[in-house]
């Protein structure tokens, strides 16, 4: 089970108010806020007054890898980002925010989603 989804159900059942804090929501619970299911509430700026990050989404699917290769693990963007940061002397941390290990895999091409059955 998932608490997030047991919180909104209990607060559905009780009549009460289900605040979901999070400074980077899932996936699904944005989806939810943009479809209404949920309400958004967004914080402009950060509490200490520091800068927001820059945040860009790259569509993994319109990226094409070089030969056989398979599917591309970065994007040329990423890729061009490391590199400058190389160039001038400077170092790169990539975070990914994934625990476990791949459940599916996506088509580059048409965005087909092949699941595991288990």
């Amino acid at each position: 089970y998932h608490a997030r989804d047991v919180a909104v159900v209990r607060g559905q059942r009780e009549g009460a108010t289900v605040v979901l804090g999070s400074a980077t929501p899932s996936m699904e619970s944005y989806h939810n806020a943009q479809r209404g299911r949920y309400q958004l509430l967004e914080m402009p700026s950060r509490a200490d007054d520091k800068q927001m990050p820059l945040v860009r989404v790259q569509d993994m699917r319109t990226e094409k890898s070089k030969g056989d290769q398979g599917p591309p693990i970065f994007s040329q963007r990423l890729k061009e980002a490391i590199h400058n940061r190389l160039e001038q002397g400077e170092q790169t941390i990539l975070f990914l925010n994934r625990r476990g290990f791949a459940t599916s895999m996506q088509c580059p091409d048409c965005g087909f989603v092949a699941e595991c059955p288990n």
